[in-house]
């Protein structure tokens, strides 16, 4: 990813960026440099979220901002909920965990108030994601999802396991379009500034 990005730079003959692999928990960034952090996806597999979230208060800037997007639970996302429902009536499907840190907005802000942060906001989003070309490209990335291998190795049985892969694939056939199969996401947009003391 990182030789792709490179490239895509000096291709796009933008001179000022700079592409670095870190743990955030440990944030090799120049302390007070960053106005702006965007995650795309990324914060909620921190080991340690709130070492992350002061490593990466320390690289912002007085009153810099950081945005990030992350999943709400499984059942509100067509992405993963598609399949729970294709599996849940010949297996059981795990259920969403109550209380999980980053699908519980409040639980967000408590965690991101503790760790140096400020006027935090969290948005409900919900909008179409293209999963793939067509229902063969989106069935071979969805075969693949851990979730989804674990529910099918539970079967033992596997016709019954092929039916239901086939029901989803048909499915995944009615949300076809043009330029891809498009399902409805479902994520929290959370918003932050570094707090500055005295203000």
């Amino acid at each position: 990813m990182l030789e792709v990005a490179r490239r895509l730079a000096a291709e796009a003959r933008i001179p000022n960026v700079s592409f670095l692999r870190g743990d955030a928990q440990a944030c090799p960034l120049r302390a007070g440099s960053f106005d702006v952090m965007i995650s795309s996806f990324g914060v909620m597999f921190f080991d340690d979220p709130a070492a992350a979230f002061v490593s990466l208060g320390r690289a912002a800037c007085a009153d810099g901002r950081m945005v990030s997007l992350r999943w709400q639970p499984d059942w509100r996302n067509d992405l993963l909920a598609m399949p729970l429902r294709a599996f849940r009536d010949h297996v059981h499907v795990p259920r969403p965990t109550v209380g999980d840190l980053f699908f519980d907005p409040h639980r967000v802000t408590g965690l991101l108030s503790a760790t140096g942060w400020a006027d935090i906001q969290v948005c409900a989003v919900s909008e179409p994601a293209r999963m793939g070309a067509d229902v063969a490209e989106v069935m071979g990335y969805v075969r693949g999802m851990p979730t989804v291998r674990a529910l099918a190795a539970s079967i033992d049985d596997t016709a019954l396991t092929e039916r239901v892969f086939a029901a989803l694939a048909d499915e995944y056939a009615e949300h076809q379009r043009d330029d891809g199969v498009w399902v409805q996401a479902a994520a929290w947009l959370v918003t932050a500034r570094r707090a500055v003391s005295g203000r």
